[in-house]
Parts: structure tokens; C-alpha cells; sequence
């Protein structure tokens, strides 16, 4: 098997047979094992703050972060924390896809359009919802209301424009019985929270503990 690009609906013979292709791809030993051996290059390549992935959203020489003092007043240190961690999450996550790109579990290069939405305000939530709930899941029109789209074009939309290019990625899984649509976490959100963003909020919480 090989990477299952982010195909429009309209351009594919079956949209249940896409997502079940991709959700097989995505549950084999060998490319959860490829998605795990991802996380400690992204973990370095965090902590050596020499990039970053400006608006462009390409890899760009320049550090994605700066240093903050450390402290010992710990509502600082929790105020720093929110703000860092979307920085993580944003820049981790880039450099996160295009290692898995560059040993082809995802198609090389990714796309724009999914770089762009698997860093999107929005996108965070869901994937933060079903974090905390691993065996939770949204149908189509929930997963529509957590884009913001309105309930009359909401399911379409969702699918053709969210669903179809997260799911290439790994980063939501589903499955269609014709009628409706379970959405759940998928390996690469699952890998990348545990791995690299829960990981590096931990060692950069120890580094800003201290005084002044």
C-alpha cells in the first residue's frame, strides 16, 4: 500500500472505499511503527529552535519560539504555557507531516490546503475532544458544527472541505455505512499529542520553573 492522497469526493469512484483504505493504511503495524519513529526527530528539532514555519507554512531558517525567563510565580508560568502551546502544536505539527511525508506514510509534499487546516483554529478543538476521550467520535453534522459551517450545506461541506483531508493525513479516522458517518482519532493526532506536544509542554514547563 502507499499514501492515500487527499482526493476530492467528486474525483474518487467511493467515498466509503477511500476512507476505508485510508483507515486500513493508517492501522498497519508498519505505518504506526513509522509514525512513532517520527517523534523524537520533531521532538529535537523543537528544542533546537533554529527553524520555524512562518505564514507560508514552509520551513523557514529562524527560531519558532523565544526563550522565556524562567519563574517561580506560577501563574506566569501558566500564562507562558497557554501561549506556547499553540506555538508547539502549530509548529510541531508542520515539521511533524513533512517527516511523515519525507518516509512516505503521507503523500509528499503535503498539500497547502491541509497544512493550512491541520494547524487551523478549529481543527485543534476536535482533535483536542477526542484526545480526552479516545473512544468518543462525531458524526458529520457535529464535526461540521465544530467548523462553524451553517446546517443547511454543513454535512457537504464538512466532508468534502475537513473530513476527507484530515483523514488523509491520520489525523481523524472514519467510516460511512452510506447514511452517516463515525468519526474518531486518528493514529497520527494520537502519536503526535502523546509524543510530542504533551512531551515538550512537560520539559518546557520544567525549564521556565525557577526565579525571578
Amino acid at each position: 500500500m502507499a499514501p492515500i492522497a487527499a482526493t476530492k469526493p467528486d474525483q474518487i469512484s467511493s467515498i466509503r472505499n477511500h476512507l476505508d483504505e485510508t483507515r486500513a493504511w493508517f492501522s498497519r503495524k508498519e505505518t504506526i511503527a513509522q509514525i512513532e519513529d517520527v517523534v523524537p526527530a520533531t521532538q529535537q528539532w523543537l528544542e533546537d529552535n533554529e527553524e520555524h514555519y512562518p505564514p507560508s507554512l514552509t520551513r523557514t531558517a529562524g527560531p519558532w519560539r523565544t526563550i522565556p525567563q524562567p519563574t517561580s510565580d506560577a501563574g506566569k508560568r501558566r500564562a507562558r504555557l497557554r501561549g506556547l502551546g499553540y506555538q508547539v502544536y502549530e509548529h510541531g505539527m508542520l515539521n511533524f507531516l513533512d517527516r511523515l511525508s519525507d518516509v512516505g506514510v503521507v503523500e509528499k509534499p503535503v498539500p497547502i490546503e491541509i497544512r493550512a487546516l491541520a494547524t487551523d483554529s478549529d481543527t485543534i478543538p476536535v482533535i483536542e475532544q477526542l484526545i480526552m476521550d479516545e473512544n468518543g467520535s462525531f458524526d458529520l453534522v457535529e464535526l461540521a458544527a465544530q467548523f462553524g459551517l451553517s446546517q443547511r450545506t454543513a454535512p457537504a461541506k464538512a466532508r468534502d472541505r475537513q473530513l476527507i483531508r484530515l483523514v488523509s493525513v491520520g489525523l481523524l479516522l472514519a467510516r460511512t455505512d452510506g447514511r452517516g458517518y463515525t468519526i474518531t482519532l486518528g493514529p497520527v493526532a494520537k502519536i503526535f499529542y502523546r509524543g510530542v506536544f504533551a512531551a515538550m509542554i512537560e520539559k518546557f514547563e520544567k525549564d521556565m520553573e525557577g526565579s525571578p
